[in-house]
């Protein structure tokens, strides 16, 4: 045992020639044999069944302690105090990147400004190839090495290998682009009270997760997980084309992280403060705020390695990385029922090569409907405010999500895929599923995600004198704003119904108009040239006992025919206003005198609402609490009202020869068969002329009523065909008429 003198000799003769100057004085020179070097590296896992460690991509790092020490056998070993050791890094994908490290003490140290820390690694990209061979012969597949090399003063560099396999994915390069359908990032939910809102503060952070994230073909020839990060930066993925990673669009700052886990967190902070409307058109529901956003996304192809058992198995999959923010929305309840639903339905009919795009849009914005509905039934209450007209309250708070639940969306891309994405919205103690039947079933559990506080809260007011609301104030268990859900209370302009879970409102309406006509004059009651009278009630039915103003009106939808309906000697198509005490029923004389073209006039309507109510109405809003009463009235006439159903204004006809022009005319009343045929009031011709510019009306043709009849005897429209051969090219007028016995 012991030191070979051989290596003895060797050691000093790699030194070389020392120099002594001895011209002044003695000189000591000390000749120090250092044993040959020896590099040990700790610090990754143990090796298991496939012998050598197994490290999954990821971010964590794995800090190595290398040491070296002079080796003079028999277990006996020196500390070296001086030296370089130089790491190559295949694990981290640095081995074209070595690091220079000095050793201490027997130990390698990476020099970081004025102190010395440990040389760390990463699992980067896998090694997707299998036959490699290290240099002493054995097979290395799908494995990355790690070699350092210690190099000492007079001995031979010595290196140390170490070999891992890295499990993960390598994106290629190859990759196409892809929208996404809309992802709720934040929901702001509206209060009672026609003057309230609620609010997400600026600068307010919140965070969603991107997870369990699944693949499917259009035609269903494959699922799988898809994977994330388009390329590997020293353990970490990295999501975009781009280095920058923050997106600043419609009022948010939005940035994209990797995390472990096949994960994506999409953080967004506030850059303007976002609200729910104060305006009166858009209360509760209806104005509750979807705040989101669509993402262009960049797919590609990816290799991947996995460790099954005692054995690796390799793969092709997907992965995805953000190309950037395609849009952000800003839509209210109401717009997304009403109008975004509605269009795409006419769009999947309209255009039907892109039916299954529009109706999964719909489907999207549903879910985002439906989503919120869910929410509110599992809110928790956190107290009951109680407020009236004029006694406004202020309210907001800092809070943390406090649940996770599963979102869907697919996204479409010019070539011809379809995948669907699972999003878990960042909680911070549970998780839960968002199912197809939108029902949401939750389990509490941890969340490795980090829940982002924000500054949130809301203002209760309204101006309408009389209004009261007890509403109960819940929170939001997912994007942690505050929820409500009315109790009970009394509302006017407007009405604010709260209905419940059977459709019966939780409010009051303090408006409660009631109307009726009296009486409905028919056929042969009213002489031509006189006006017709009517009554009419006007009922407070309100059971809040106020005296309230309402506006009686005609619905001129009613009339095209031009009836002259006054009110009270009043001819105001606008309506006339009565002020009427609770309970109380006031009544006004209403006559209608014939228009100009017609003697009958069916299904007239008046109605009867709140003024604001009608105002909201004609701003948009719904119509509520308005009250309708139908009429009808029948002047004698000298013979049957009829209309010309065809041609339509701006006919056009080209004269030639054998050419014709057809006329439809309909709604004339025959007289009974068993009436005899000189009855005054039985029709005997129907019939149509034209205007002649110089000699007046000419005709075209007549049939007689036998010709109006079918097999049965019942009338039916007539058909009358003009030859326009020889009439000379000109604008015309063309009319219908009857003509009766008397």
């Amino acid at each position: 045992g012991g030191v070979d003198p051989a290596s003895v000799i060797l050691f000093f003769d790699r030194l070389g020639v020392r120099e002594a100057d001895l011209s002044q004085q003695n000189k000591v020179v000390d000749f120090k044999y250092r044993a040959p070097v020896k590099v040990t590296i700790d610090g990754l896992p143990a090796a298991g069944c496939l012998g050598v460690p197994v490290l999954p991509q990821s971010a964590a790092r794995y800090p190595l302690t290398i040491r070296v020490v002079e080796d003079y056998g028999n277990n006996q070993t020196c500390d070296v105090d001086t030296g370089f050791v130089t790491v190559f890094d295949e694990i981290i994908d640095q081995e074209d990147t070595p690091v220079t490290l000095v050793v201490k003490d027997g130990q390698a140290y990476l020099p970081m400004g004025n102190n010395l820390t440990r040389y760390t690694t990463a699992a980067n990209n896998p090694n997707i190839f299998a036959g490699r061979i290290d240099g002493q012969g054995q097979p290395r597949d799908y494995q990355k090495s790690l070699s350092v090399v210690a190099e000492v003063p007079g001995q031979d560099a010595s290196t140390r290998t170490v070999w891992a396999i890295v499990t993960g994915h390598r994106p290629r390069t190859a990759e196409f682009t892809a929208e996404s359908q809309g992802i709720p990032l934040l929901v702001l939910h509206d209060p009672p009270g026609d003057n309230s809102f609620s609010f997400v503060a600026r600068d307010s952070q919140f965070c969603t997760k991107i997870s369990n994230i699944g693949l499917q073909g259009t035609a269903g020839e494959f699922t799988a997980k898809a994977k994330v990060g388009l390329r590997m930066a020293l353990g970490v993925f990295v999501m975009t084309a781009l280095r920058g990673q923050i997106d600043t669009e419609g009022g948010l700052k939005v940035g994209f992280e990797a995390t472990q886990g096949d994960e994506v967190n999409i953080c967004a902070t506030t850059t303007e403060e976002f609200k729910t409307s104060s305006d009166k058109l858009f209360i509760g529901r209806d104005g509750d705020v979807y705040v989101g956003l669509s993402l262009n996304l960049l797919f590609a192809k990816t290799d991947i390695v996995e460790v099954r058992g005692c054995g690796v198995a390799t793969s092709v999959g997907v992965t995805f990385g953000v190309d950037r923010v395609q849009s952000v929305y800003n839509y209210t309840d109401w717009n997304i029922r009403n109008t975004i639903i509605p269009q795409l339905a006419e769009l999947a009919v309209l255009a039907p090569n892109s039916r299954a795009r529009y109706e999964s849009a719909a489907a999207n914005w549903q879910a985002h409907l439906d989503m919120n509905d869910s929410l509110l039934a599992i809110a928790p209450v956190e107290q009951n405010r109680s407020f009236s007209a004029g006694a406004d309250y202020t309210y907001s708070s800092t809070v943390d999500t406090s649940r996770a639940f599963n979102w869907s969306v697919k996204v479409y891309t010019t070539a011809t895929v379809s995948t669907g994405f699972d999003f878990e919205i960042a909680g911070n103690e549970a998780a839960g599923e968002y199912k197809q039947t939108f029902d949401f079933s939750y389990q509490r559990a941890k969340s490795t995600t980090v829940s982002e506080s924000r500054t949130t809260g809301y203002t209760l007011a309204d101006d309408d004198i009389g209004d009261v609301f007890s509403v109960n104030v819940k929170k939001d268990l997912v994007y942690g704003t505050p929820m409500f859900d009315l109790l009970a209370g009394r509302s006017s302009c407007p009405w604010e119904p709260w209905y419940d879970a059977q459709n019966n409102p939780r409010s009051q309406a303090v408006d409660s108009p009631e109307l009726s006509v009296e009486p409905n004059f028919r056929e042969g009651e009213v002489p031509a040239g006189t006006p017709a009278s009517f009554t009419i009630n006007m009922k407070n039915a309100t059971e809040a006992g106020q005296l309230r103003e309402y506006l009686l009106y005609p619905v001129q939808e009613s009339n095209p025919d031009g009836a002259i309906i006054k009110i009270n000697g009043i001819a105001s198509p606008g309506g006339v206003s009565f002020f009427i005490p609770a309970g109380e029923i006031y009544q006004a004389t209403m006559t209608v005198e014939q228009g100009p073209v017609r003697a009958h006039y069916d299904d007239l309507k008046i109605a009867l609402v709140a003024p604001c109510e009608l105002d909201l109405f004609r701003d948009g809003g719904a119509l509520n609490l308005a009250d309708e009463a139908t009429f009808s009235v029948h002047f004698d006439s000298p013979c049957s009202d009829i209309t010309l159903v065809r041609p339509e204004p701006g006919w056009t006809i080209r004269a030639g020869a054998g050419e014709s022009l057809d006329l439809r005319l309909a709604d004339f009343e025959l007289a009974d068969r068993r009436l005899a045929v000189n009855d005054p009031d039985t029709v005997t011709v129907i019939g149509a002329q034209y205007l002649d510019p110089v000699l007046g009306w000419l005709p075209i043709a007549e049939v007689s009523q036998e010709s109006a009849r079918d097999a049965e005897g019942n009338p039916v429209s007539v058909l009358i065909r003009w030859p326009v051969t020889g009439v000379p090219d000109g604008t015309y007028s063309v009319r219908a008429y009857t003509s009766c016995a008397s």
